[in-house]
């Protein structure tokens, strides 16, 4: 399972963004450690998302991050699950 933890902002997304497809290759992106986001955070999972080329399962999303997920609308290509 691959993992993101810490900040997701602005500041910080340019460079996972060069990791976007070692991330997604994983089935499940744990983000249990992540402490802040902006949508900087969303268009990073986005960007994971299009390059797996399916919906992409999260674990541990912060609220704050399921109320921007909800509010762009783009729920049902990054999927939450409850697995371990």
């Amino acid at each position: 399972m691959a993992e993101l933890s810490g900040a997701l902002t602005h500041d910080t997304v340019p460079d996972l963004a060069t990791r976007a497809e070692a991330l997604g290759a994983d089935d499940v992106l744990d983000l249990s450690g992540v402490e802040r986001v902006d949508s900087s955070a969303v268009a990073l999972l986005l960007e994971i998302r299009r390059r797996k080329g399916q919906p992409l399962r999260l674990q541990g999303v912060p609220a704050h991050l399921q109320s921007l997920i909800a509010c762009f609308g783009v729920g049902e290509l990054l999927t939450a699950t409850s697995e371990t």
